[in-house]
């Protein structure tokens, strides 16, 4: 399914028409909100925990993320179900210092799912609460009883799910990377900006260091060792 999006949505389309939309607010590029000044959109802006009252009656979002595939409770759900969501989406620092979406952090960045929880309903947060144990204990019974048999069976489930996350590094280079590199004026497509490794997703990670990073380490969660397809 992923892949025919080829066939739906033209990649320029995409990139130059519908991404910018989706781009989530840092305090180098905020989003405004104006509102009618009534009462009821006061109070209801008044508990967003993203907003801040900005001057001339205005909202500001400065420190929210852009839409990821993270958010669907489904693509979520795939990895907390199997028990390994710590192993695939745990960010250690990078090299360099900095965090995957540019900012210096000294210290591990934490679990990326349960980030992005904080934008799901109420609803899809407690049902994780529920699910993330289950999943541990499932892959825990499944390493315990050495059954051949259930171990194939549980390994079938996460090279399905490393296929599914190959198929997106490949999407993600067709409607990101190359379009990016298309827009650049010509002779800065190997600039700084434009290199691969720095191009960013609509959720503010560095794309492809960010997808093939999970894309790997989920194959590495197999029970049988690591395998990267």
């Amino acid at each position: 399914m992923l892949d025919a999006l080829r066939g739906t949505c033209a990649p320029e389309v995409f990139y130059n028409d519908v991404r910018p939309w989706f781009v989530g607010a840092k305090k180098e590029v905020s989003w405004v909100f104006e509102v009618d000044g009534s009462l009821d959109a006061e109070e209801a802006l008044e508990g967003n925990k993203w907003l801040k009252r900005g001057e001339g009656g205005v909202w500001i979002a400065d420190d929210i993320s852009g839409t990821t595939a993270a958010q669907s409770t489904i693509i979520q759900a795939l990895d907390v179900f199997l028990g390994i969501d710590a192993i695939t989406h745990e960010r250690p620092p990078a090299a360099d210092g900095k965090d995957d979406q540019g900012g210096s952090k000294a210290k591990p960045q934490g679990n990326f799912l349960e980030r992005i929880r904080e934008y799901l309903p109420l609803a899809h947060r407690e049902f994780f609460k529920v699910l993330a144990p289950q999943g541990l204990a499932l892959r825990e019974y499944i390493k315990e009883a050495r059954d051949k048999e259930l171990s194939e069976a549980y390994d079938a489930a996460i090279a399905a799910l490393q296929r599914f996350r190959t198929i997106h590094v490949r999407i993600a280079t067709l409607y990101v990377i190359n379009q990016m590199q298309r827009a650049a004026p010509k002779g800065e497509v190997l600039g700084a900006v434009q290199t691969e490794k720095e191009a960013r997703g609509t959720g503010g990670t560095m794309l492809m260091p960010f997808l093939k990073g999970i894309r790997d380490r989920t194959g590495e969660s197999k029970l049988s060792g690591s395998s990267v397809e």
